[in-house]
């Protein structure tokens, strides 16, 4: 796996400005390199330091730590120069660094498809106490856990003396090794699961599952996978892992038609949890017709969605080229997949239902989540 040859980006301030792109190709490479390289020293003694660090903190009782050593890590496999004690780059210090928007946008996007438990396992890993509030880690105080702290610093210290990314990257497969997870879910159904449904019953259920939690929108997007592959005339589907960059197809699900031998992408699936607008709905769509995708079914579908008409998009869509439907609530995508699906009443629902728990599975969500579906298999 090469690395992208993209420069460091320095502002006249002298922070340092880590290239999110490569540190993805770093963590990816060092995932690789932790199965298929020999344990030598050095990732050996990174080994023994993170497990000892994941005894002192086990979960619920400042994970968070081993979230901090593991951003360290991976910034200063990119940049030696980087102060590992920095959490936003407005520290003020020259070697200063954001190492919270590191962990947001590469860690908590990546870790789970990865198989990593980066200890604080949601989607800001680092804005958790104590570190809230905080610019760095050395102006931390009184912390409950001062074994684990002052092991957290320890193991910083050491770090902080590296000067170059060799060494890091060592250390970085030390702590990919000691943190990797066997992330393996279930998905049980029995042979009624989900029958009992109806169109009201259905929805309701969608909606608890999601307000637990949204798993960086992996639920939405496995509920609508599920909702889609109900119906034959959209089976054809393929679902891309969240921020998976390397698909061959625009959005979050693409549906295929066939006649023959003939295969194409027919139309493009974005499901969205989160409010969106006018701009993210025709980004959506420019990036549909590069792939020569002229439909683009849009959920908009979070509980804080205020923009319900979405009229003028479908006019400028249309304009460009494309056609672009538009839902706000689970009730009416549902009645849609339910409406034009050809199965019968006796097994559609729990048709439904299953092809839901597998979407939850194959986009890696937990298995607390998928056991909330499991939940919902009878009355």
């Amino acid at each position: 796996m090469s690395l992208s040859k993209r420069p460091i980006l320095r502002p006249t301030d002298m922070t340092i400005r880590i290239d999110h792109r490569i540190a993805k190709e770093v963590l990816y490479l060092e995932v690789e390199n932790s199965s298929n390289a020999p344990l030598d020293v050095f990732s050996e003694e990174w080994l023994g330091k993170i497990n000892h660090l994941s005894e002192l903190c086990p979960p619920r009782k400042s994970a968070t730590f081993i979230a901090a050593i593991g951003t360290a890590l991976l910034a200063k496999a990119i940049e030696p120069a980087v102060d590992v004690y920095c959490l936003l780059d407005r520290d003020g210090g020259e070697n200063s660094y954001s190492a919270r928007s590191l962990a947001d946008n590469v860690w908590a996007k990546h870790r789970a498809l990865l198989g990593i438990d980066l200890g604080a396992n949601g989607p800001n890993p680092l804005n958790n106490t104590p570190f809230i509030g905080k610019a760095r880690i050395d102006e931390i105080e009184n912390v409950r856990n001062a074994a684990g702290f002052n092991y957290l610093n320890d193991c910083l210290r050491e770090l902080e003396s590296y000067t170059t990314t060799a060494q890091a990257r060592l250390a970085l497969r030390g702590f990919i090794i000691a943190r990797k997870r066997d992330f393996i879910t279930t998905f049980f159904a029995g042979e009624t699961a989900g029958d009992y449904f109806v169109l009201p019953t259905l929805e309701s259920a969608i909606r608890a599952l999601i307000m637990v939690d949204s798993e960086d929108g992996r639920c939405a997007q496995a509920v609508a996978a599920g909702l889609l592959a109900s119906n034959s005339s959209t089976s054809d589907l393929e679902v891309g892992h969240i921020n998976d960059p390397d698909r061959n197809f625009p959005l979050d699900i693409g549906i295929y038609y066939a006649e023959g031998d003939d295969r194409r992408l027919s139309v493009a699936v974005e499901v969205k949890d989160k409010p969106v607008g006018t701009a993210e709905v025709l980004s959506s769509v420019e990036k549909a017709l590069k792939f020569g995708v002229g439909t683009v079914i849009y959920l908009a579908i979070s509980p804080r969605q205020t923009q319900a008409d979405f009229r003028v998009e479908a006019i400028r869509s249309r304009d460009m080229g494309c056609k672009l439907i538009v839902y706000t609530t689970w009730a009416d995508f549902i009645k849609t997949c339910i409406g034009f699906s050809d199965e019968s009443s006796a097994v559609l629902y729990s048709n439904v239902y299953r092809m839901i728990g597998r979407y939850l599975q194959e986009l890696g969500v937990s298995q607390a989540g998928i056991s909330i579906w499991e939940g919902f298999a009878g009355e």
